[in-house]
């Protein structure tokens, strides 16, 4: 009796856990399809959805509005990792406080990719880096005004979407 108890026990253990392990990769993936509201970013396969209000910026590659918020991408040929601890770097030196736990391994439409949030007092970024083939597509959100046009930056930086090329 003893031992079908714990049979019983052990096959609800499994299953338990199995769910819970079902819902953290499910949670992990990221899907994204391209719209008629995706804008290209010039020179690469990435495309977004521009929040209304930002215009084509004339300094880099991305977009800004008039009260200080931008989206800004670029490439490296680095991995996500190296990528990743290159923006560390950059924001260590600017008096950020970076913790591991705020970057999420991510699966953006079966590419990795790393998302995360940090803040600096009223200084808000929002960073996703995507790895596709021997690139790493840095998408990087700043945001310098109110919670509402916050969530439609990172909104934007979570539109992310990838072109395959052939």
């Amino acid at each position: 009796m003893n031992m079908k108890l714990f049979q019983l026990f052990l096959v609800f253990m499994f299953a338990f856990y199995s769910t819970i392990n079902a819902q953290e990769v499910k949670a992990k993936r990221l899907k994204t399809n391209k719209t008629q509201e995706h804008v290209n970013v010039s020179g690469t396969n990435l495309f977004l959805k521009i929040p209304e209000g930002f215009e084509k910026s004339v300094t880099c590659s991305g977009w800004n509005n008039k009260t200080g918020s931008s989206i800004v991408i670029s490439k490296r040929t680095k991995s996500l990792t190296d990528a990743s601890d290159e923006i560390d770097q950059r924001l260590i030196s600017s008096g950020y406080d970076i913790k591991s736990e705020q970057k999420k391994q991510v699966l953006l439409n079966g590419d990795e990719a790393i998302y995360f949030e940090i803040k600096n007092g009223t200084k808000e970024k929002v960073f996703l880096l995507i790895k596709v083939n021997n690139i790493t597509f840095i998408v990087e959100g700043f945001c310098g005004e109110s919670v509402k046009k916050n969530k439609s930056v990172k909104k934007a930086v979570l539109s992310a979407f990838i072109e395959k090329l052939n």
